[in-house]
C-alpha cells in the first residue's frame, strides 16, 4: 500500500451534537473509525492496515494513510440542513436552515465566506441529508493540527471534554452521601452514548468493541 499525501480540503459529516459543540467553542477533537478496520497479521500477531505492512500501536501518527487528511489539511463540515420556506428561486441558493441549533444563515455569494446568521429560524419544507449540503453553505471549517490512531476504549477523561462533553454536574442532587463532586464517568457515558447512536449498528464499530479510530485534533477557523 502506497501512502498518499493528504493535503487540501475535504468534506466531513458532523452529527448534531458535534455541530453544537464546535459552534460553542468547546470541541477540539474528532474521532472516526478506521475503515476498513485494521487486521491482525500472523505470525507476528500485530495490527496492520489492510494492504500495508505498517504495524499499528496506539498513539501512532500514520497521517499519510488518513482519508481525512494530515496536519494542515482542512475539513469543511456538512450537517443536516434544509432550504428555508418562502424564498424566491434566486434566493434559495444562498440560504440554509440548520437542524442542530435551529438557526437560518445567509451566504452572501456562492463562495464559502462570508456568511451571516439570520435574525430568526425559518423552517424548511423538509430536511436534507448532510451529503447534499453545498460547500458555500457550510458554516464550520476546521484545520487538522494532529493525527493519531488509538483504540476507542483508550479515550481519557480529558479527551471526552475535548470531544465536547463538559465536566459532569457539580451537584448530583439528593443522595445518601450528599456529594457535590464532579463525576468523571459522566463524560465517558455521554460520549459512549453519542458514539453508539451513530455507530452501534455497524459491525465492529460499537463502543463496547473498542474499534481502532483516527483521533484528530482540530481548530476551528474563522
Amino acid at each position: 500500500m502506497t501512502a498518499k499525501k493528504n493535503t487540501g480540503e475535504k468534506a466531513i459529516i458532523l452529527q448534531p451534537w458535534e455541530v453544537k459543540a464546535f459552534l460553542a467553542g468547546v470541541k477540539t477533537q474528532l474521532r472516526r473509525p478506521l475503515t476498513p478496520p485494521p487486521i491482525r497479521s500472523f505470525p507476528s500477531n500485530v495490527w496492520v492496515l489492510p494492504g500495508s505492512a505498517h504495524a499499528l500501536t496506539s498513539g501512532d501518527k500514520p497521517s499519510s494513510f488518513c482519508p481525512l487528511g494530515g496536519v494542515g489539511s482542512r475539513l469543511w463540515c456538512r450537517e443536516k440542513w434544509g432550504v428555508p420556506q418562502g424564498l424566491k428561486p434566486k434566493e434559495a441558493a444562498y440560504y440554509a436552515s440548520y437542524a442542530a441549533d435551529e438557526t437560518t444563515w445567509y451566504s452572501h455569494t456562492e463562495t464559502p465566506y462570508p456568511k451571516s446568521k439570520g435574525p430568526g429560524f425559518v423552517a424548511p419544507a423538509s430536511w436534507c441529508t448532510p451529503i447534499m449540503l453545498p460547500r458555500h453553505l457550510s458554516r464550520i471549517l476546521l484545520e487538522i493540527t494532529d493525527v493519531t490512531v488509538q483504540r476507542l476504549g483508550e479515550i481519557s477523561y480529558q479527551d471526552t471534554i475535548a470531544e465536547g462533553f463538559p465536566e459532569g454536574p457539580t451537584s448530583c442532587g439528593p443522595c445518601e452521601l450528599h456529594c457535590c463532586d464532579t463525576h468523571p464517568e459522566w463524560g465517558y457515558d455521554a460520549f459512549a452514548a453519542a458514539w453508539d447512536a451513530t455507530y452501534k449498528k455497524k459491525p465492529g464499530f460499537a463502543w463496547d468493541a473498542s474499534p481502532w479510530v483516527w483521533r484528530l485534533i482540530v481548530r476551528r477557523l474563522p
